[in-house]
């Protein structure tokens, strides 16, 4: 039998219940995770097959055994030890550091022309989870495709390759809104 740890606010973000059953898309964002709310109990069930958790609102949360597995940390490190062998741990931040000016960030040009920039890109997003571009012009798509494919190939979606979100009346879809869009990928 094999042992995990994870932690409770990970078992949140990644509820079953909040992913799409035909897409397989989460369908809350992980900004919204409830701090305050903890785990009180946790059985594992169905004679092993799954692990069930009461949440302080009396609410229930059930995690497939095999899922929990696989997505874990300690396998993760197991499937890809060159990303996770000696690397550095991820730095915690909260708004009040971003305030304070302590987002990392890079220039776009930069980004474009130089690997060092590139290489202190993605420490950023290794590091800390996120990295502000500056300067990417706002008026020119291409632009911010260009410094997506220094970073890796763009994932074509439904909407297409790259695209210009506006707000527009009457929209079929909260991407075309003025409300917000939490974080998320779309997917084919």
């Amino acid at each position: 039998m094999a042992t995990a740890v994870v932690h409770s606010l990970w078992l949140q973000d990644h509820d079953p219940a909040f992913v799409d059953p035909h897409s397989g898309q989460k369908l809350r964002g992980s900004a919204l995770v409830d701090f305050r709310r903890h785990l009180v109990a946790a059985e594992v069930g169905n004679a092993g097959a799954d692990l069930r958790v009461t949440w302080s609102d009396q609410k229930h949360s059930q995690y497939p055994a095999h899922w929990l597995y696989e997505y874990t940390a300690e396998s993760a490190r197991r499937r890809r030890p060159w990303i996770y062998g000696a690397a550095q741990r991820p730095q915690l931040w909260t708004a009040r550091d971003l305030e304070k000016g302590g987002a990392p960030s890079v220039a776009a040009e930069a980004v474009l022309h130089d690997d060092r920039t590139l290489w202190q890109l993605l420490q950023h997003v290794h590091d800390y989870g996120l990295c502000f571009v500056r300067g990417v012009p706002t008026d020119d798509v291409d632009a911010s495709a260009r410094i997506a494919e220094r970073i890796g190939p763009i994932q074509d979606t439904f909407y297409g390759r790259m695209w210009d979100v506006r707000s527009i009346p009457n929209a079929y879809n909260i991407a075309y809104t003025s409300g917000d869009l939490e974080l998320h990928q779309d997917l084919e």
